[in-house]
C-alpha cells in the first residue's frame, strides 16, 4: 500500500465491499479507493463473513462495510451489531420454508442493521407488503432505517426501539424472524462481546411467548450448544409445535467462551484457538395450525 493510500485510508476514504456468493460457496472482499479496487480477498467455503473486512474499519482505514447478497445491499458500521454469515443463511432457509405460504407482513426481532428483514423482502419478490424492525440498540436501528430506504419505495416499514419482551404494538404479523444472540448470560466473557453475543434480555423466552399472540409463525436461530435451555423454554408452551429446518457448523474464538461452558463446544479441526458449535433454524407454530406437521414442543 502506498503512503498516499495510507493517508487517504486514515481519513476514511477506502470503501470495503463484501460479496457473498448466492450459494454461500465463497465470499469476496474488495477494498476500493476512488472507485478503484486496490485489494481483493476471496475465501472459499467461508465459515464467517467479515474476517477480511473488519480490520479495515477497526484500523480507521474505512468507515463502513457494504454487504451484497443476491439482490440485497446493506451497510454495516461500528456501533451496530456485526452482521454474520448466519443472518444470510437464515434468510435462505426462511425464503424456501415460506415459499408455498409467503407472508405479507414480517417482523424482524433484534434486527441489527436490518439484513434479515430486508433480504427477505427481496427473496420473496413482492409478497411482503409490510416489514417491521425492532431492536434495543439505537445505533443498529438508525442504520436499519438507512438500509431500508430502497425497499421503502414498495414496502411499508416501521421501526421500534424496544426490548421485545416489553413491546406491545397490537399488530399481528404473518411471520416473525429472529437471528438472536445465541448464548445465555455468563457463557461469553465481557471482553468477548458479551452484550452482542449473549441473550441478556431473555429474548428467547419473549420470542416463544409471542407465538399465537404476535404471530402464528416464528422462525429463529439457536446454538445447539444450548439446545436444552431453549427446549425448556419451548416446553413451557405445550400449545406450540417446533421443527428444525436446517443447521450448519460455526466457529467461535475459544477465548470468548467462559471456561465453565467450553465442554459444550467441539474442537475446531486445524485450529487451537477456535471452538465450534452447531447453529440450527427452528420453526415454531401453534399446535392446531392446519396443514402443518411438526414435533411436540414438550419431549
Amino acid at each position: 500500500m502506498s503512503s498516499t493510500e495510507e493517508r487517504d485510508g486514515l481519513n476514511g476514504h477506502f470503501s470495503v465491499i463484501v460479496t457473498l456468493a448466492d450459494d454461500f460457496s465463497s465470499v469476496r472482499t474488495d477494498v476500493e479507493l476512488a472507485r478503484k479496487v486496490v485489494r481483493t480477498y476471496v475465501r472459499a467455503r467461508p465459515a464467517s463473513l467479515l474476517t477480511d473486512a473488519v480490520r479495515w474499519v477497526a484500523s480507521g482505514n474505512a468507515q463502513s462495510i457494504e454487504l451484497r447478497f443476491r439482490e440485497t445491499k446493506v451497510t454495516w458500521r461500528p456501533g451496530a451489531y456485526q452482521v454474520t454469515l448466519d443472518a444470510f443463511r437464515l434468510v435462505d432457509v426462511v425464503a424456501r420454508a415460506v415459499a408455498d405460504e409467503p407472508p405479507s407482513s414480517v417482523l424482524d426481532v433484534g434486527c441489527g442493521s436490518g439484513v434479515v428483514g430486508i433480504a427477505l423482502v427481496g427473496e420473496l419478490r413482492g409478497a411482503v407488503m409490510r416489514a417491521d424492525f425492532l431492536d434495543v440498540n439505537e445505533a443498529s436501528l438508525a442504520l436499519c432505517r438507512e438500509n431500508t430506504r430502497e425497499i421503502a419505495t414498495s414496502v411499508s416499514t416501521r421501526f421500534f426501539s424496544s426490548d421485545f419482551g416489553a413491546w406491545h404494538s397490537g399488530t399481528v404479523h404473518d411471520l416473525v424472524v429472529s437471528n438472536p444472540p445465541y448464548f445465555p448470560s455468563g457463557s461469553i466473557g465481557p471482553d468477548g462481546g458479551r452484550l452482542t453475543m449473549s441473550d441478556e434480555l431473555g429474548l428467547y423466552s419473549s420470542l416463544v411467548n409471542a407465538v399465537g399472540v404476535v404471530t402464528n409463525r416464528l422462525i429463529l436461530t439457536r446454538s445447539e450448544a444450548f439446545a436444552d435451555e431453549v427446549d425448556n423454554i419451548i416446553a413451557a408452551r405445550p400449545d406450540v409445535m417446533q421443527r428444525r429446518l436446517a443447521s450448519w457448523r460455526v466457529p467461535i474464538p475459544a477465548n470468548l467462551v467462559d471456561e465453565a461452558f467450553r465442554h459444550r463446544f467441539s474442537s475446531r479441526a486445524g485450529s487451537e484457538y477456535e471452538l465450534e458449535h452447531e447453529v440450527s433454524v427452528l420453526e415454531l407454530r401453534p399446535r392446531d395450525t392446519l396443514g402443518w406437521s411438526g414435533s411436540a414442543a414438550a419431549t
